[in-house]
């Protein structure tokens, strides 16, 4: 096997030295625009790939944000369903009582008025 600075020679010698520089030269040049290409196309492809990270990421930051949403919704509901289970008996019965209150006749006023006033005035007159 040859070495390579030996075929490099006998590539001067059949082709002749200036006609192999000017094809290295031109082969330089076009290893170098292929290399600008390919930049080119690298530096697009990473903008795109930029864009469409922050797109997903948006769109993944606007579900997440959709579902605290809907999950702060659903425990409010959960919340305000416990309260007004816990609370209709106790609306209930003051209701009820309410209705007892109203349905007092004069007598039992006068009734509750004295027994009020008895517990307040003890019987030697101190309060």
């Amino acid at each position: 096997m040859y070495s390579l600075n030996r075929k490099v020679a006998i590539m001067f010698n059949d082709k002749g030295g200036e006609a192999m520089a000017k094809e290295a030269i031109q082969a330089v040049k076009t290893a170098e625009e292929e290399a600008k290409e390919v930049l080119a196309k690298a530096k697009q492809n990473s903008v795109e790939s930029k864009k469409d990270a922050v797109t997903t990421a948006d769109k993944k930051y606007q579900e997440v944000i959709k579902d605290a949403i809907e999950g702060g919704e659903r425990i409010k509901e959960k919340a305000l369903s416990e309260a007004k289970a816990l609370s209709e008996p106790i609306i209930t019965k003051g209701l009820g009582e309410a209705e007892k209150i109203t349905l007092m006749t004069d007598e039992d006023i006068e009734s509750a008025v004295k027994i009020i006033i008895e517990r307040i005035v003890s019987t030697d007159g101190n309060s």
